[in-house]
């Protein structure tokens, strides 16, 4: 009748036993021993604890370390004669440690634990645990949640986080080495699997497996594998001591539900075989991308100049032909404004006539900005040229689709999806006045996802647009696709499951990105100035935020995307009508704020054209890249 706590698997001499004795940690501090294989309760101890067991181990094969709540640590040796090694001698050796541990990790005679905010290191002795000094945790990092060690690297243990991040340690010296951002979410559970894989669970219920060997890391895997916060992610390590089995992950939520999975990743390296002979097995089509941005500073359609009219058609045309317009725009409303964006976003809280004002407000400079663009396109490539397949707005954000009348057949499961990342509560993300538009679909065979976003502004401001960029990958969700949809599992990267961004096969990332130059303005401004205009751009893309991330931060969350050259002036901040950069109070530092950035996993994608338009009716500049690519 009380809960079980914690349990593992006791060695066996007999390696056929392996995973046949199970000892239980149960919540009233009770041990029971069971033959999985016998289904026999063979011993039940209730003196051993006085607390819950919290934790039981099994160290070396030769021992079982069982932890209560109270500080309570028992080691039993296991006996050495074949007929009874599965039983412990009647009385174990008993230390005192730290109580109330959230989590323990055991190197030969060398313990880690933590209570959450410290880490304490014991060095276990004949007669007892000699402690080293304690160790604080940083404000950097959250509360220790888990601790592991990974074969691959011998010489390290892996602490994960309340707050997402997971920190790598040195055993011999104890000191942290560095840090690895995971996402925001904290991480609830963890396990090591073989030599170099690391599985983690978060409170969302998702389960990501993360390949180790280098850095930066690379998730290979991740998938909504529970409906509640993943507590416990256990490997069944003597798996491969039993002829025929497979290696199992077995993972548990909060609600009691239990996952199996399959360890070995068979899905993983058959998909990853499978690639190589895509050209054997797969048609590729030639497929043209135009991807289109621009922040519009509130400007309606029907104020543009003459002038600005001729450019926006320049700036929907500069790909000939392409078979996919994605056009994303920032700005729809005045976000400049602190009171009209307050107005907005408190009276969303507010079932008034002012929130159906603000609605009705929004809703109309969609539909304006909808239809102009639906004008222009047809009057660029013709009447019915193009179909749109998907718009989405968030707030400011404004995302629209055009695909070739002739091309919409090829298009499948079309979904879209909005992440906000602007004002916080209690640190979690409840407006959308900065954010990002996520569509998907299938285009023939090959998954794209178009992102549109607008991050955290201000010169100073970089680590919250990181932050953005993380939030929006970890917080955007598509529908599950059916697993026998259109052909199966090599839609998406390495057979994940679709409903995450980076599980399509080719990414774009645009929009308003905020990320500025690290330079003084005079100093930009002297660089802009100067004639070689090659010289120029390549020494202030040197100071490019957006830039120096990508090269030099490896737990970045746009590490893995790639931009063509900045081969044009900066497109941030232009007083409104002219050429002239911010002449106001603030006299900001001109910078390439609106960018286009693109990922893609095992797809030929190249760049054609990357470049601003003169469209003077905003403070931004509109930019657009074109792509060339084969589509399967």
């Amino acid at each position: 009748g009380s809960k079980v706590r914690a349990l593992a698997f006791v060695p066996s001499f007999d390696p056929r036993d392996d995973g046949r004795y199970l000892w239980i940690g149960l919540q009233n501090g009770a041990l029971i021993m069971v033959d999985i294989l016998g289904r026999e309760l063979m011993e039940k101890r209730t003196t051993s604890h006085r607390g819950a067991v919290d934790f039981i181990f099994r160290n070396r094969n030769r021992e079982i370390w069982t932890m209560d709540n109270h500080g309570i640590l028992n080691i039993w040796p296991v006996q050495p004669k074949p007929e009874n090694y599965h039983q412990p001698l009647l009385k174990p050796v008993r230390y005192l440690i730290t109580p109330m541990l959230c989590a323990v990790a055991i190197i030969d005679s060398i313990m880690w634990t933590s209570s959450g905010r410290d880490i304490s290191v014991f060095h276990r002795t004949e007669g007892e645990m000699i402690p080293y000094p304690r160790i604080f945790i940083s404000k950097e990092l959250g509360d220790v949640t888990n601790m592991v060690l990974v074969p691959f690297h011998k010489s390290k243990i892996f602490i994960s986080h309340n707050n997402g991040t997971l920190s790598v340690w040195d055993i011999t010296s104890r000191k942290n080495l560095y840090i690895i951002q995971l996402g925001k979410q904290s991480i609830t559970a963890m396990e090591s699997v073989g030599e170099r894989y690391l599985w983690t669970g978060y409170t969302d219920g998702t389960i990501s497996i993360h390949e180790t060997r280098s850095i930066p890391w690379r998730t290979i895997q991740q998938w909504q594998a529970h409906e509640s916060s993943v507590f416990s992610i256990r490997a069944n390590l003597t798996a491969f001591t039993q002829e025929g089995s497979a290696l199992t992950v077995v993972t548990a939520d909060n609600d009691g539900n239990i996952g199996v999975w399959d360890g070995l990743l068979k899905k993983y390296w058959k998909e990853k075989k499978m690639q190589e002979y895509r050209k054997e097995y797969c048609v590729y089509r030639d497929t043209h991308v135009l991807n289109c941005s621009w922040n519009v500073d509130a400007m309606k359609p029907d104020k543009l100049s003459v002038g600005d009219q001729e450019n926006i058609m320049e700036w929907l045309s500069s790909q000939n032909k392409p078979d996919i317009i994605a056009i994303g725009m920032q700005e729809m409303v005045d976000l400049s404004s602190k009171t009209n964006t307050a107005r907005i976003l408190l009276n969303s809280y507010k079932k008034t006539e002012p929130l159906q004002d603000t609605n009705e407000l929004l809703s109309h400079r969609y539909k304006l900005w909808y239809e102009y663009l639906s004008q222009v396109i047809e009057k660029i490539y013709g009447v019915r040229s193009y179909s749109v397949i998907k718009t989405e707005h968030l707030v400011g954000l404004f995302s629209c689709i055009f695909v070739k009348s002739t091309e919409e057949d090829r298009v499948r499961q079309c979904e879209a999806t909005v992440i906000k990342t602007g004002l916080k509560f209690m640190k979690k993300s409840v407006h959308g006045n900065k954010g990002a538009v996520a569509i998907r679909f299938l285009y023939d065979h090959t998954s794209f996802c178009f992102v549109n976003c607008h991050l955290a502004a201000g010169q100073n401001h970089l680590l919250q647009r990181n932050e953005d960029s993380q939030d929006i990958l970890d917080s955007a969700r598509f529908g599950l696709y059916p697993s026998t949809f259109f052909g199966g599992g090599d839609l998406f990267t390495h057979g994940t499951d679709g409903s995450q961004i980076l599980d399509h096969e080719v990414c774009f990332w645009s929009g308003d990105l905020n990320y500025r130059i690290n330079l003084g303005r005079e100093r930009v401004l002297e660089h802009l100035g100067n004639p070689n205009k090659l010289a120029a751009w390549d020494a202030l893309q040197a100071q490019d935020q957006l830039t120096q991330q990508r090269q030099k931060n490896p737990m970045f969350a746009l590490y893995n995307f790639t931009e063509p050259p900045l081969m044009f002036d900066p497109t941030y901040k232009y007083d409104v009508g002219t050429q002239d950069f911010d002449s106001s109070e603030k006299k900001r530092i001109p910078a390439w704020c609106d960018r286009v950035l693109v990922r893609a996993a095992d797809c030929v994608v190249k760049n054609t054209h990357y470049r601003r338009h003169e469209v003077l009716a905003s403070d931004h500049r509109p930019v657009s890249a074109a792509f060339y690519t084969k589509v399967k």
